[in-house]
């Protein structure tokens, strides 16, 4: 997801004899390009003219204003959503289509540990909390909480280690001071947060 701002323009004319006047309605979404379905999406709305009065409207999306931006949350399952721009006259300033996604899977993290990664056992035993969170290229502001969590070495038939909430379990660090080199570690995650929930992994070797 490219990490950059995306103003989307609204334009309605206004054509008076004599003089010809544009009035500008605009939307720009500072953190990405679609809107997400079941989040707060930020919006912020306005007018060349300085009009204050602006409203959006769209049957498949919920509003609230907040200072001095807009809260965004689609309520459909649709690819798409218009959202119109409306003033106190109810004119229409313009209207803009943007697609509906779901919400991206967090990353699960042991601390400062990331999957894929090559970790030594002085770092495992510094790191004992578990994390679902969005990496710093996805400009989300999500949060998450971690619910269960389940501790496995791969390769090995011993049955896996069990825990609920973020820590891991005194069992659970134990069992990390003893593995090997070049073991790989997995653990596996359920989440909740945003309105969502899910499962979420991570693997890493140890050195």
């Amino acid at each position: 997801m490219p990490n950059k701002f995306i103003f989307a323009f609204i334009f309605c004319c206004n054509l008076q004899f004599g003089n010809a006047q544009l009035a500008q309605g605009f939307i720009a979404i500072p953190e990405y390009n679609v809107l997400y379905r079941g989040y707060g999406n930020k919006l912020f709305v306005g007018a060349t003219n300085g009009d204050t009065t602006l409203r959006l409207v769209s049957d498949k999306c919920l509003f609230e204003r907040v200072g001095d931006y807009w809260i965004a949350k689609p309520k459909t399952g649709d690819r798409e959503l218009t959202i119109t721009i409306v003033n106190s006259s109810n004119e229409v300033l313009g209207s803009y289509t943007y697609r509906l996604s779901n919400l991206p899977a967090p990353q699960l993290y042991l601390g400062t540990i990331l999957t894929g990664g090559k970790e030594s056992p002085e770092t495992l035993q510094a790191n004992t909390t578990l994390f679902a969170r969005y990496p710093p290229e996805v400009v989300i502001n999500g949060q998450f909480q971690i619910e269960s969590w389940e501790l496995s070495i791969v390769g090995e038939k011993a049955e896996s280690i069990k825990g609920n909430g973020p820590e891991l379990s005194a069992e659970a660090r134990d069992k990390l001071k003893t593995v090997k080199p070049g073991t790989k570690v997995k653990f596996t995650a359920r989440y909740r947060g945003m309105d969502y929930s899910g499962n979420v992994a991570m693997e890493f070797e140890v050195i």
